[in-house]
């Protein structure tokens, strides 16, 4: 309908571009030229769907190029030269940038999903843990764990032992072994201890003493905060911070995906930056998670969107101390027909909103404010080195 309406306005406004003959743009008004700007912009069309109208109005190719040439002198935002048109008054050029000027909810960035977001929904990421792996040494035994006592040599014997709610395996022909709160390898150990008692030959080293883990119990956590389904879940033992995060839908619209705290008895033990998994692959801060843990995801800091030809066109959390080329670098980057010598950043300002163009050598000092928007202009539509052959020659068409 939006598409309708401009070529419903193209028609009115430029009569001429209706023509099947050529025509020369440059006797086309600046005002007509500002209003189809203004249209151009509202509606949100990329200079190569503007060209794709005109060429549908009959317009040659060499008349849009000038068209957008035109055009490209009147906006106020390209920073492109004035001078190329002396010709006409200040009063002409005056009006028609009050005009086009873009204001208000027409620069914030629309559609754009918050960077990182999508893991969450990925029916095929669950990070659920591996529980056929060998047991961690590290893991600490808890109550309903199962314990498996695995003694050879001389003596063989395989128990498989439950802790109970104190903590204790209860050992045939021996007593109760209190191991709850211990790690494997430190469970290991007491059982031997407990276990030469009734096996002479273990001391001697004939027989020895090898506990695993057999079926894990349940425990629960609790997410906090700025995530999509707060509230107690029950995981396996074996799970990590990022399996209780999945569970919960990730962090929701205005959660940090920045600072992902675990609090374990009142203190915060770690602190998961979900950039350095999503960009690096670093998990190395997703820890194991223990009974009673809580997962807690507090409100975003300060959050840009970037737009337009970059690679990853997104909003991405910022941290304190992050600049311009750090943003750029989380969208991956250019996108090959970016105009890279300067950007353009949109931001809120006291009164109103503002624009500033920040060059390419000056993106890594240029900080960013949260609200700020980063665009990265498309190259323009046209040659600097083009001509055209055509007529009674064996190879007709576009030559440097």
């Amino acid at each position: 309908m939006k598409a309708l309406k401009l070529l419903v306005f193209l028609s009115l406004a430029i009569p001429v571009l209706a023509q099947d003959i050529p025509v020369d743009i440059n006797n086309i008004s600046d005002q007509q030229l500002a209003q189809i700007m203004l249209r151009y912009n509202l509606q949100g069309l990329a200079p190569e769907e503007v060209e794709q109208v005109l060429k549908q109005k009959g317009v040659p190719a060499d008349q849009i190029i000038v068209l957008n040439r035109r055009i490209a002198s009147l906006d106020p935002l390209t920073g492109a030269s004035q001078n190329a048109y002396k010709t006409r008054t200040q009063d002409e050029i005056t009006v028609p940038r009050k005009k086009i000027e873009i204001v208000g909810p027409s620069a914030a960035p629309g559609g754009l999903r918050i960077f990182g977001s999508e893991i969450f929904e990925n029916q095929n990421l669950s990070f659920e843990p591996n529980l056929t792996i060998s047991s961690p040494r590290n893991y600490v035994l808890g109550v309903g764990d199962e314990v498996i006592v695995d003694i050879y040599g001389l003596s063989e014997s395989t128990k498989k032992l439950k802790i109970n709610t104190e903590g204790y395996i209860r050992f045939p022909n021996l007593g109760p072994i209190k191991v709850g709160g211990l790690t494997i390898e430190e469970a290991q150990v007491r059982i031997r201890e407990a276990a030469s008692k009734i096996y002479t030959t273990i001391a001697g080293g004939s027989t020895k003493v090898m506990v695993s883990l057999g079926q894990l119990r349940s425990i629960r956590v609790t997410l906090v905060g700025e995530v999509k389904k707060p509230g107690n879940y029950s995981v396996s033992s074996l799970s990590t911070l990022m399996n209780a995060l999945y569970a919960s839908g990730g962090p929701s619209d205005l959660g940090s995906f920045r600072k992902i705290e675990l609090v374990r008895n009142g203190k915060t033990i770690s602190t998961l930056d979900l950039y350095d998994f999503l960009l690096k692959g670093d998990l190395s801060k997703n820890r194991i998670l223990q009974d009673d843990d809580v997962i807690r995801v507090g409100t975003y800091e300060s959050r840009v969107a970037v737009n337009g030809a970059v690679k990853k066109k997104a909003l991405f959390d910022v941290k304190k101390g992050e600049n311009a080329a750090d943003v750029l670098r989380y969208a991956g980057g250019f996108a090959d027909d970016a105009f890279k010598e300067r950007i353009r950043v949109k931001r809120m300002g006291t009164s109103g909103f503002e624009v500033q163009s920040v060059k390419a050598e000056a993106l890594a000092t240029f900080s960013l404010h949260s609200g700020d928007t980063l665009v990265v202009d498309a190259l323009a539509k046209t040659y600097t080195n083009r001509t055209f052959i055509d007529g009674a020659v064996y190879y007709p068409g576009e030559y440097g």
